[in-house]
This record gives structure tokens, sequence and C-alpha cells, in this order.
């Protein structure tokens, strides 16, 4: 293997450990804000290009603080912070939706174990 591939697999599995130690670890999780968030995923995603890109990162950071607070106005945005913002909040809806649709799986089969326990009671019950 090339050595750009395996420094992209370590960070893939840096990224992915880092994800599920968050989500196990929920007292960590509450202590984070969505402005963390953002700033981890941005810096970690384009790790490779340093000190052009981070001042571009961190004005995108503040520009997404200030939209979710309200404190923005249009005329401060150029069209392609508009472009940047709204990938952004597809990719979050898109996240989202995944989550959601996953609760709603977890929860149909969930349902679909109770009403056979239910079923498997009540003809036990018969039975008697």
């Amino acid at each position: 293997m090339n050595n750009k591939m395996v420094k992209y697999n370590e960070k893939f599995f840096t990224r992915i450990l880092n994800r599920i130690k968050l989500f196990f670890n929920k007292n960590k999780m509450e202590q984070i804000t969505n402005k963390e968030i953002v700033t981890e995923n941005i810096i970690e995603s384009n790790a490779d290009n340093k000190n052009d890109n981070y001042e571009q990162k961190q004005r995108f950071v503040q520009l997404i603080t200030k939209f979710e607070a309200n404190e923005i106005t249009k005329d401060e945005l150029s069209l392609k912070e508009i472009e940047q913002l709204i990938k952004y909040y597809e990719n979050k809806n898109d996240e989202l939706d995944k989550k959601i649709s996953s609760q709603k799986n977890i929860l149909q089969n969930l349902n679909i174990k109770l009403n056979r326990t239910y079923e498997r009671a009540i003809k036990l019950k018969q039975n008697k």
C-alpha cells in the first residue's frame, strides 16, 4: 500500500473510533457544543491543507455559529459561503434522516417482537 492510502486509512479509522467513543460516553457528548463538533469535523476533513485553509475553516465555523444565532445578514455572505452553508445543512439533514430512519426501524422491530410476545402470551393463556 502506498503512504497516502495508509494515512487515509489511519485517519478514517481514527475518526470512526472517535465517533464510537463519543457515542458511548454520554457525559462527554453532553459537554460538547455544536460549535466544537463543527470545528472538529471541518478540521478533520481537511487536515492536509493547513495554513490558508485553517483561516477559511475558522471563518466557516464562525459563519455557522452566527447563522444559527441569527446574527448574520445576507450582505455579510458571499455566494460561496451561502453554497457552503447550504451544503453543510443538507449534509446535516441527511445525517438526521438516516438517524430517524434507523430509529424507526428499531421501533418497528421492537413492535413486531412485542406483538409476537403478546400473541404467545394469549395462546399460552388459552391453552391453560
